[in-house]
């Protein structure tokens, strides 16, 4: 089956006639897949700060089994110096604040080592009205070792 083909099946028949933009939302499980088989790490929060859901690449990262994660907030992971920051932008991403949507934190991986991570939020909302906190990670520990930071 050539691309095209899967696609098709996939996401059904394009219309040629139809509008662009007509419906491309993602359904719930295209989004759940795109999600689960990121290569980025991904996370989403509720607003008490517990995940929703960790995609693998995000367990990978810090080294931690996705079920640990998401047993209770991984603000836990964070250093400590780190911590009431990134709780206090998350409560003003919640409460719709202008606040930065990127931040840099450390985190705890595995063996004790610490890694510094860019994380980059949006607020999105479930279909019954429940607010998300969207976050996606970057490693950047490697990086600003050879800058020299």
């Amino acid at each position: 089956m050539g691309m095209a083909e899967d696609s098709r099946s996939r996401f059904g028949e394009l219309d040629p006639d139809e509008p662009a933009g007509h419906d491309e939302r993602l359904s719930r499980q295209d989004f759940g897949e795109l999600f689960e088989f990121s290569p980025m790490p991904m996370a989403v929060y509720l607003e008490d700060y517990h995940p929703a859901a960790i995609n693998n690449a995000f367990s990978e990262l810090l080294g931690v089994p996705r079920e640990t994660l998401m047993s209770g907030p991984t603000l836990g992971y964070m250093h400590p110096d780190d911590r009431e920051a990134a709780r206090s932008g998350m409560d003003m991403m919640f409460a719709g604040a202008d606040v930065p949507p990127t931040a840099i934190v450390r985190m705890f991986c595995t063996e004790g080592v610490i890694r510094t991570i860019e994380a980059s939020a949006s607020v999105t909302y479930g279909i019954d009205g429940t607010k998300y906190l969207l976050m996606i990670f970057r490693d950047i520990s490697e990086e600003l070792w050879n800058r020299g930071q």
